[in-house]
């Protein structure tokens, strides 16, 4: 958990939050000019990040709306906030949850250079066969090497199951 200058009570006079939306919007303040409320009160809060994530700064302190948004709620930033459909600009309460690091890297999009279109599957050239692994922890877990792509599929599916990994993990990323 993370300790910030600003607080709950800060991000409560400064926002308005509809959890059914996700959106963050910004209060009428008395602690700003009359110029800033006629331009922010009652807009949404948050600039879009290169990464894709929105980010807000209250009283010179830069958090993501998300961040943002569990301070508000729940009055602490931890380290972790995981968007369970992939979508870093969905801050919905039902998309967002407290996690560790290990439980957010088992809800990750497959990565662009996939080209067996599943995550931990890869055609061994060397071999002739499919290639199964999984990351466990920091350690990559050889699986088997398989003839049958779906076998390969199949063992790679039990493995993430076993391991309670996110039921999104390795979709691809949304266009």
């Amino acid at each position: 958990m993370r300790q910030y200058a600003i607080t709950q009570e800060d991000a409560r006079k400064a926002f308005i939050y509809d959890p059914s939306s996700g959106v963050l919007t910004w209060r009428t303040r008395d602690d700003v000019g009359r110029s800033w409320n006629a331009r922010f009160a009652g807009k949404s809060a948050g600039c879009a990040t290169k990464d894709g994530y929105l980010r807000v700064k209250l009283k010179g302190v830069r958090l993501l709306v998300h961040q943002m948004i569990w301070l508000l709620l729940f009055g602490y930033v931890p380290d972790e906030i995981d968007h369970q459909d992939q979508n870093k600009s969905n801050n919905r309460l039902a998309n967002l949850r407290d996690v560790t690091r290990l439980e957010n890297a088992r809800n990750h999009t497959m990565q662009r250079n996939n080209s067996s279109g599943h995550t931990g599957v890869y055609w061994d050239v060397s071999r002739g066969l499919w290639r199964v692994f999984i990351y466990v922890g920091k350690r990559q877990k050889h699986l088997g090497h398989f003839s049958d792509f779906e076998k390969a599929v199949s063992v790679r599916v039990a493995a993430n199951d076993h391991l309670d990994f996110h039921q999104n993990h390795g979709r691809r990323k949304a266009a």
